[in-house]
């Protein structure tokens, strides 16, 4: 589907068969980022792995997160943060309080703020050429406050950090050694890695590794409930063709994972939650779209997956669940639409 929404030219990709070939075939083609106001202000003029423009800043920073921050051994040697938090969730559920990251409500709120001022219509974004436009909207100001709140946090969490140097294994100590070692075609500043980050009884990880129908839970879960329904926009760098339609220079390509993983030619009965669809299959999140496809792909599937493993399996395994009021399942209205 075409849209043109002001000066902006925008493709629409709904199905599975046209996302396979605009993220396989044309990859490299669709590979760049459009310059959204909102992400590029709050990730410091576009410096994190998923804004940046296509190019070789963005190919060091991604060989970084999955080479050093999220690789294999990195999740692993995680393990026990993971097992720790989680087991903090697991104690604030039951006693009403737990241990909290000194700076979580005000993140929090920033978090959703940005999300609100990024998400809603602004004009300005349909014009992007317009300059005017931005502050005229006020965008351009909420923004940049948001940004001026959010920037002394990463500040004292990156100095707690360097103060501690406890050598422990998580993403700010990672991304400090990495900046401190040196040797990079881009250097690794502090804006750089403050743009990184904006992304029963105790039982451990792996216990719960055989657990195969919860892991099937997780993916049909997130087939029909993708944490970004349209994922994060693509902009064409090269001329081409993508399903028959030319696509040129400068469209914006979104990609409606809602609607791929829903698409009745790929999916038999999509509309209905059958975990079992995931079993002895062989079916992979790159195949459908959770974590996004092609090159940018999201370098932290590893590390998600096992964060939602661990936290499912200990909420399952420590309460009894039931639904209120003694409803029963077939009762529930799942019914998705706009409420208030």
């Amino acid at each position: 589907m075409h849209l043109q929404r002001g000066e902006v030219s925008t493709v629409v990709i709904s199905s599975a068969q046209m996302a396979g070939e605009a993220l396989k075939t044309h990859d490299v083609a669709l590979a760049n980022r459009p310059r959204i106001l909102a992400a590029q202000t709050i990730t410091y003029n576009s410096q994190d792995v998923s804004f940046s423009p296509y190019g070789g800043y963005w190919r060091q920073m991604r060989k970084i997160c999955v080479l050093e921050l999220l690789s294999p051994q990195n999740v692993r040697a995680t393990q026990a943060i993971r097992e720790d938090e989680v087991w903090k969730m697991i104690g604030s559920i039951q006693s009403a309080f737990g241990s909290r990251c000194t700076y979580q409500d005000q993140l929090l709120q920033l978090i959703n703020e940005i999300i609100e001022v990024s998400s809603g219509f602004d004009i300005s974004y349909l014009f992007p050429s317009k300059k005017f436009l931005h502050i005229i909207s006020g965008t351009v100001f909420k923004i940049k406050k948001l940004q001026s709140k959010l920037d002394p946090i990463f500040e004292s969490i990156i100095q707690e950090h360097k103060e501690a140097d406890s050598g422990e294994v998580d993403l700010v100590n990672t991304l400090l050694k990495i900046s401190a070692r040196g040797g990079l075609d881009f250097p690794l500043t502090a804006e750089c890695i403050k743009a990184v980050f904006v992304k029963g009884g105790k039982r451990k990880e792996h216990d719960f590794k055989g657990l195969n129908y919860m892991k099937a839970v997780i993916k049909e879960t997130l087939r029909l409930h993708p944490p970004v329904p349209l994922l994060l926009p693509r902009e064409c760098r090269e001329p081409g063709e993508t399903g028959g339609y030319d696509v040129s220079v400068g469209t914006r390509v979104l990609m409606n994972g809602w609607a791929i993983n829903r698409d009745p030619e790929f999916w038999e009965d999509p509309e209905s939650f059958k975990p079992e669809r995931f079993l002895d299959n062989g079916i992979e999140f790159v195949e459908y779209l959770p974590f996004g496809g092609g090159r940018r792909i999201c370098p932290g599937i590893a590390f998600g997956v096992a964060s939602v493993d661990l936290a499912l399996a200990q909420l399952v395994s420590h309460f009894d669940w039931k639904l209120p009021g003694g409803a029963k399942p077939e009762s529930l209205d799942m019914t998705r639409g706009l409420r208030y």
